[in-house]
């Protein structure tokens, strides 16, 4: 509305400018931002869906009668990064991750590039430390490093191009 009251003809190239800043921003969409918050919290869901204990792990019928027979005095399990894990340990993992989670959150929001890969970093030694390898585990790291790979800021050759125009005109000198 503001926009079209601005009948000065020397303000006709900020008028078309601003016009077509606003245009491209509309066809942006919601921006980078908003779908990187999006798909941080899709792998939220993922990552509280991840399978407790590894896949190709050895089924009751498979194993041999004497771990069968002393299956129900002690516990045999394959010694990986988190195979000495105690519960109090995992569930302090657990929390270390959600701390990690809200603060990829807000370095997106803050549109802090460092603070966000830094976040989504340790989210991803965290999901490794307290999860075991599964394809599940394999599609959350990968979908880790396609958000590190994206852009935080909207990316137009438009965006900004008023600035310019807006500080020369309240410099008082001519516009471009």
């Amino acid at each position: 509305g503001m926009l079209e009251g601005l009948d000065d003809p020397a303000l006709l190239n900020l008028r078309q400018s601003l016009a077509a800043e606003r245009d491209a921003l509309d066809a942006l969409g919601p921006g980078p931002r908003a779908v990187l918050a999006g798909r941080l919290q899709e792998l939220d869901g993922k990552i509280a869906r991840l399978p407790r204990e590894r896949a190709d792990a050895p089924v009751q019928a498979r194993q041999p009668l004497w771990q069968r027979l002393l299956s129900p005095l002690l516990e045999i399990r394959p010694a990986g990064g988190q195979a000495l894990m105690g519960d109090a340990q995992r569930r302090e993992g657990e929390d270390a991750l959600q701390l990690e989670l809200t603060l990829a959150r807000a370095a997106l929001e803050r549109g802090d590039v460092d603070g966000f890969h830094t976040a989504l970093n340790r989210i991803g030694e965290w999901v490794r430390r307290l999860w075991p390898d599964s394809p599940a585990l394999r599609e959350v790291v990968a979908g880790l490093a396609s958000m590190r790979e994206a852009p935080l800021q909207p990316q137009s050759p438009l965006l900004g191009s008023t600035l310019p125009q807006l500080r020369a005109l309240r410099d008082g000198r001519d516009v471009p």
